[in-house]
């Protein structure tokens, strides 16, 4: 995917507002609040990015990006299984993201599945159990 690919998704979709959170390898610094009130975010596949969806409950196209392990693959593959986002092998042709977002923000995926409520206090509790274990 490219800058003139995104250009022209949006160029192909007058009716959408897009908001980029890298642009020419400037990052936004704060991209909460941008996630948490986009109608359809549009993601790559790494666990950093669908676990940012799965906590904003954001409706997504999710795109997997190579690498050398398929992980991208394998996560796009669960989340398609889940029903969780609409998940493309390749960045889209631009005649296609109308109608792909427009399917996008109909649906309603149930990222509790994800299990992100109470995760942090899980991974907390991970860490306690570890640690007491350790010899000192």
């Amino acid at each position: 995917m490219t800058r003139s690919d995104v250009r022209a998704a949006q160029d192909a979709t007058p009716d959408r507002r897009w908001r980029i959170l890298v642009d020419d390898g400037e990052w936004l610094g704060d991209p909460w609040p941008a996630i948490g009130s986009a109608k359809v975010v549009i993601a790559w596949a790494g666990q950093n990015s669908v676990a940012d969806l799965a906590v904003a409950g954001a409706r997504a196209v999710v795109i997997p990006q190579p690498r050398p392990f398929r992980e991208q693959v394998v996560t796009g593959e669960a989340l398609t299984a889940a029903g969780l986002a609409l998940v493309q092998p390749t960045w889209p042709a631009a005649e296609s993201w109308g109608p792909l977002l427009d399917r996008a923000e109909s649906s309603t995926p149930d990222w509790y599945r994800w299990r992100t409520d109470g995760a942090a206090g899980r991974a907390a509790d991970a860490i306690l159990t570890v640690a007491r274990r350790w010899p000192r």
